[in-house]
């Protein structure tokens, strides 16, 4: 039996006995801690295989960003609100404007239902 096999196994017989939402979101903790384990054990291989540097985590960032700020523009939003510094370069930028603001922020400014 392979070692996927028996880890099917492992989660059927944990999935059995689940019986509680405590239960389940213990278990749901208990999965991605091991799956963010298994992410971080890759991008460390990849790092010390100089496959990721710096230079590529900054241009990956970039990517990411980039979606967010799209959607936010094709949607006319007022706001971006995130907790992510990298979107404050942003800030900088005369156009497209969009502010960019913590949760904090935006829980301060007054907004009306219409």
């Amino acid at each position: 039996m392979s070692y996927s096999e028996m880890a099917q196994l492992e989660l059927m017989n944990a999935a059995a006995n689940v019986t509680t939402k405590e239960d389940l979101d213990a278990l749901k903790l208990t999965l991605s801690l091991f799956f963010a384990e298994l992410a971080q054990r890759a991008i460390d291989k990849l790092w010390d295989e100089g496959k990721l540097d710096q230079a590529k985590l900054d241009e990956l960032r970039g990517q990411h960003l980039r979606k967010f700020v799209d959607c936010a523009i094709a949607a006319s939003a007022d706001y971006i609100v995130t907790e992510d510094n990298h979107f404050n370069r942003l800030k900088s930028i005369p156009f497209p404007r969009t502010r960019i603001l913590t949760l904090d922020e935006f829980n301060a400014v007054e907004r009306y239902d219409l």
